[in-house]
């Protein structure tokens, strides 16, 4: 009787993991990456094969949790979606989509230019405070070496200099941590591929 009921308990624990969420494995041929379920993917999509900012191309930018993944598409439970149309290298519109958690995507995996994952929603806005942090930290950086001009006392001039070199550092390496990874499947370093 204890092993049918350890058994049930586990069948219900695997249903319960995989309606929550669907992992999502990328390769590129030698690496292969396992995202956990439950993540938050940024996946853009655009139909030029260059190396794509934001500011050139036509584009779509989709982010919410992975739902489902299959032998053609990936689809996602929506929070945000970004569209940004070109004309004659104008950008003649740009409409940004929030708020819309309830709403389910699909995109086609041939369309994916790249694909961004974050282990959460808290933990992409803790990635976007590092950012924020470390450019105030680079701009206090630039205002404390300024002041070496004002200062005459060389003692205090090399005092901060170094507290200059202490703020820019400290601010290059909360940059550094902010960043996520972005995996692209499409332009010249376009080597990942969903699996």
């Amino acid at each position: 009787m204890k092993n049918k009921t350890l058994f049930f308990v586990l069948c219900l624990l695997s249903t319960i993991a995989t309606t929550h969420g669907q992992t999502l494995i990328l390769t590129n041929g030698s690496q292969e990456i396992n995202f956990k379920s439950g993540g938050i993917y940024e996946i853009i999509l655009a139909e030029t094969d260059r190396d794509l900012e934001k500011d050139c191309c036509n584009y779509s930018e989709y982010r919410g949790s992975l739902s489902k993944v299959t032998e053609d598409s990936l689809h996602l439970q929506l929070i945000q979606y970004i569209e940004q149309v070109m004309e004659n290298d104008r950008k003649i519109a740009k409409r940004i989509v929030s708020d819309i958690g309830n709403n389910y995507g699909s995109v086609a995996r041939r369309d994916i230019f790249s694909i961004k994952y974050y282990k959460s929603q808290k933990s992409k806005k803790r990635k976007k405070a590092f950012t924020i942090v470390g450019g105030m930290l680079l701009f206090t950086a630039a205002a404390t070496a300024l002041n070496t001009i004002i200062i005459s006392n060389k003692d205090s001039r090399n005092t901060l200099w170094q507290s200059a070199g202490i703020q820019a550092g400290t601010g290059i390496l909360s940059i550094a941590l902010s960043g996520s990874k972005q995996y692209k499947l499409k332009g010249k370093e376009g080597v990942w591929r969903v699996k």
